[in-house]
């Protein structure tokens, strides 16, 4: 199944969406390695009914395109992968398009779920920091500290909503 999603992926691949990916990460992607996370995303995103640019954005925000990337550890634990969206005691190395499934999945899992019904922001905030996040997010905000200055949490999905119309090529003709 997965070879006919590939083959499909490809076929929508156009140089305007691959530069546009390029360009919203030139530090982290060249044309090559974002036509691969390209692919993989739009397979994972066809199968999990969700937006290749919105995985994008996930895993830039994530691992900034890196396949075996590594978080910190929290209670013993670590999220792996491209889109790092589950916590392991180790981490196994993975494929490309094995971390957007996985990822996909997971952000598909909280749409679907009770708690989120649907709801896109409510489900990327579950994603990013699960129940506990969704709880903070609720009661206002969410203060951490990044890079030394106070940051809000919650607005980590606005961001991350930004960086999709980064990615997105916008079709002039529509």
């Amino acid at each position: 199944m997965s070879i006919i999603l590939t083959v499909w992926a490809l076929l929508f691949q156009t140089p305007d969406r691959i530069e546009a990916l390029r360009v919203s990460a030139p530090k982290y992607l060249t044309t090559e390695t974002a036509r691969e996370h390209m692919t993989a995303a739009q397979v994972a995103a066809v199968q999990h009914d969700l937006e290749p640019e919105l995985l994008l954005a996930i895993a830039y925000r994530e691992s900034r395109y890196m396949v075996n990337a590594v978080g910190p550890e929290v209670r013993g634990k670590r999220a792996c992968g491209v889109m790092q969206p589950l916590m392991w005691t180790t981490c196994r190395s993975q494929t490309l398009l094995a971390g957007y499934m996985e990822g996909a999945a997971h952000l598909r899992g909280w749409l679907d779920s009770k708690t989120c019904r649907g709801d896109l922001r409510c489900a990327m905030l579950g994603y990013i920091g699960g129940y506990a996040l969704l709880k903070a997010c609720a009661q206002g905000t969410s203060m951490t500290e990044r890079n030394g200055r106070p940051f809000d949490r919650c607005s980590v999905v606005a961001l991350t909503f930004v960086r999709v119309g980064r990615i997105h090529v916008r079709n002039p003709d529509v």
